[in-house]
């Protein structure tokens, strides 16, 4: 057991995902451990959601060690901003989470925290190769207007195609992948054709590479 002696002194404990932790803080006595020190804990918490207040309680004969809210807070508020539990869960929470140490609750947390943050790592790396994709795109088309050349991608490749004759311009820029298919075995075929020739193929990066 301890002793609480009150400083009653309130402030701003946390603030993390829209969410800010208020508390009063006070300091723990222990009486039946004489060498060990003093100390801090909540005794009071209040949570605000940009602004708006969603939970207030003063902790009565319970209190939160700093040591276990400093530990644990981050991991509660990722959880209300992302589960968007009620009062009655929220205050449950406080309880078996805040005032005592649960180190499972810290663990599927961080668990979870961790493969968000992989997702959104993996999905930036994804965004990121696709603009880079872009600019080579928009590179070689810049490169087939300068050139009077038709571009024409095809599943991971592309194909920049010289016109002898103007009216088939429309039937490759329509063709979907199995009509171009055909188109492109012919012009490989019959590279002497009068209508069109394949000058330059290959993946999106080796043809930006070379024209660059």
């Amino acid at each position: 057991m301890g002793l609480l002696y009150l400083k009653n002194e309130k402030k701003q404990l946390y603030s993390a995902y829209g969410l800010t932790v208020y508390g009063r803080q006070d300091r723990y006595e222990w009486t039946i451990y004489n060498n060990k020190p003093d100390e801090n804990v909540y005794t009071s918490l209040r949570i605000e959601r940009n602004g708006e207040e969603i939970y207030n309680r003063n902790l009565g004969n319970r209190c939160i060690f700093e040591e276990n809210f400093n530990r644990t807070i981050d991991n509660f508020l990722w959880w209300i901003d992302k589960d968007n539990p009620d009062t009655y869960d929220i205050d449950n929470a406080v309880i078996k989470d805040l005032c005592e140490t649960n180190s499972l609750f810290n663990h599927l947390i961080g668990n979870r925290k961790r493969k968000e943050q992989a997702e959104a790592n993996e999905k930036a790396r994804v965004e990121a190769i696709r603009e880079e994709e872009q600019k080579q795109i928009d590179l070689i088309k810049q490169y087939c207007e300068k050139k009077n050349l038709l571009f024409k991608q095809y599943y991971e490749k592309v194909y920049l195609i010289k016109l002898h004759n103007k009216d088939v311009r429309q039937m490759i820029e329509n063709a979907d992948n199995k009509q171009f298919e055909g188109l492109r075995d012919f012009m490989d075929k019959h590279p002497d054709n009068k209508d069109a020739v394949i000058v330059m193929d290959g993946n999106i990066e080796d043809i930006a590479r070379q024209i660059a």
